[in-house]
C-alpha cells in the first residue's frame, strides 16, 4: 500500500507515518523534505531541489512497491500532479493509494508549530519556521524549502479551513510586537497552506480525513484503523 499523509505544518504527519514504519518493518517512511536535503545546492535553490525530490521520491516509492513493503509519505501536497504521480506509481505497481488528510484546526497547527520551531534542532524544521515567518511578512513565495503546497495565493484571497471543513475567509494578521505570538509570525504563511491544501482536497474526494487535533496517541490510533479497514476492502 502507498499511503500520503497530507496536512498542514504541524498536524503530526511526520510522526505518525515514523511511528507506523517503526511498528511494521520494512515499511518506507519516504519523507520528500529529507529526501530535498540530499540534493546539492537545495538551500539555494529550494525549488529546483523540490522537483528532483518528488521525482526521486516516485522511483523510490516503486523500488519499495514491488517488493512488497508499504510506503507512506508524509507531506504537505498540494500539487495535484505529484498526488496523480504517487496514485500511478501505485497503480503501475499493483498496490492500493490511500490518501490521508490530518485534519487540524490553523490555530492548534499554529501552537504545535511554534513550539517545535523553538525546541527542535533539526535545520529543516528552523528553514520552515523563518519561510512561514517571511510569507507573514512578504508576499508568498513559491519556493519553499519544506512544503511542497503549489503556486502562491494573492494576499487577498487567502482562504482557510473552518471548523466544519467549509472555506471561509483568512484574517489579516497583527503587526508583529517585540515578542510576536505565533499567529503574528507564521499566521498568513499558514493561512496560504490551508487554502492551498483544502482546494487539493476538494479536488480529491477519496481523501480520508482524521481529526489530528487531539492528543497524538489518538491520531495514530485512528490512523491505524484507517489503513486496517483499508485492507480489509481491498
Amino acid at each position: 500500500m502507498l499511503v500520503l499523509v497530507n496536512g498542514l505544518p504541524g498536524s503530526g504527519k511526520s510522526s505518525v507515518a515514523r511511528r507506523y514504519a517503526d511498528a511494521h518493518p520494512p515499511t518506507l517512511c519516504l519523507d520528500v523534505d529529507v529526501v530535498r536535503s540530499l540534493v546539492g545546492g537545495w538551500r539555494d535553490d529550494p525549488s529546483g531541489a523540490s522537483a528532483v525530490a518528488r521525482r526521486l521520491a516516485l522511483v523510490m516509492a516503486r523500488t519499495q512497491l514491488v517488493e512488497g513493503a508499504d510506503v507512506v509519505v508524509p507531506q504537505l501536497v498540494a500539487r495535484l500532479e505529484f498526488v496523480e504521480g504517487l496514485a500511478e506509481t501505485a497503480d503501475r505497481a499493483g498496490v492500493r493509494f490511500l490518501e490521508i488528510l490530518l485534519d487540524v484546526p490553523r490555530g492548534v497547527a499554529l501552537e504545535r508549530f511554534s513550539a517545535r520551531s523553538q525546541s527542535s534542532a533539526d535545520p529543516l524544521d528552523r528553514l520552515a519556521a523563518e519561510h512561514l515567518a517571511g510569507m507573514s511578512s512578504t508576499a508568498p513565495d513559491p519556493a519553499d524549502p519544506r512544503v511542497d503546497a503549489g503556486s502562491a495565493m494573492p494576499a487577498g484571497r487567502l482562504r482557510a479551513v473552518g471548523s466544519d471543513g467549509g472555506m471561509v475567509a483568512a484574517e489579516p494578521d497583527l503587526v508583529g510586537s517585540a515578542a510576536p505570538s505565533p499567529s503574528d509570525r507564521w499566521g498568513t504563511g499558514m493561512a496560504t497552506y490551508a487554502g492551498r491544501l483544502a482546494d487539493a482536497v476538494a479536488a480529491r474526494p477519496g481523501t480520508v480525513r482524521i481529526d489530528a487535533s487531539g492528543p497524538l496517541d489518538e491520531v495514530y490510533s485512528s490512523f491505524v484503523d484507517v489503513l486496517r479497514a483499508a485492507r480489509l476492502s481491498r
